[in-house]
């Protein structure tokens, strides 16, 4: 898809019995809705590859999970700000002799509920990448990868709701340090004064009583 331009599909394989490439760019959405079963590699001799590249290309998945290698080979790439959200989890690598690997470099953004890990062989290659939880998940990469590789760009892995606590501490910190402002003023206007004030004002405040 290069646009950009809007799409929609409900069920969708990409590598069925052959090879099959989609990519998605130039700020373009793809959207997988409704009960769509998204695989990649669909059979043995299938090899599926997704590539979402480039700032505002998204693909959405808000069906079950998005699969990346069923029983073939399945390729998913996520790069250069482009961003996937898969709503109902990532399986990878799903029956015996499948190979899924995924791809996230460039600053490209996954965000998911969790990692759903088969039989086969699974791979997961990050460099400079962003994986954001959408939901509460104690195993959220699932079983054992066979292999995670993170090179020098590094990964950030978040819950979203991680950017909203922060916000709140940081509203939180100004907070404070107005209150702190505030009485710091006020003290400075508490004036204790002599006794011999030539003024012959009354104190607002004495030493000792």
């Amino acid at each position: 898809m290069a646009g950009p331009a809007i799409g929609r599909s409900g069920n969708f394989s990409i590598g069925v019995n052959a090879a099959g490439n989609l990519t998605i760019q130039n700020g373009s959405t793809f959207t997988s809705s409704g009960g769509a079963v998204v695989r990649l590699g669909q059979d043995t001799a299938g090899v599926g590859i997704v590539t979402v590249t480039g700032a505002g290309s998204q693909w959405i998945v808000s069906g079950p999970q998005l699969n990346v290698a069923n029983n073939g080979t399945g390729i998913l790439n996520i790069q250069n700000g482009g961003q996937v959200i898969a709503q109902n989890g990532v399986g990878l690598g799903l029956f015996a002799g499948s190979s899924g690997t995924l791809n996230i470099s460039g600053g490209g953004i996954l965000e998911t509920t969790g990692m759903v890990v088969g039989t086969g062989t699974r791979q997961v290659n990050f460099d400079n990448a962003v994986v954001r939880a959408l939901a509460n998940n104690a195993a959220f990469f699932g079983a054992p990868v066979n292999q995670i590789n993170i090179a020098a760009g590094g990964t950030d892995i978040r819950h979203q709701w991680v950017q909203h606590r922060n916000a709140r501490i940081q509203r939180r910190r100004r907070i404070d340090q107005d209150r702190r402002r505030d009485l710091h003023a006020g003290l400075r206007q508490y004036v204790y004064r002599s006794d011999g004030d030539p003024a012959g004002h009354a104190c607002a405040g004495r030493r000792g009583q």
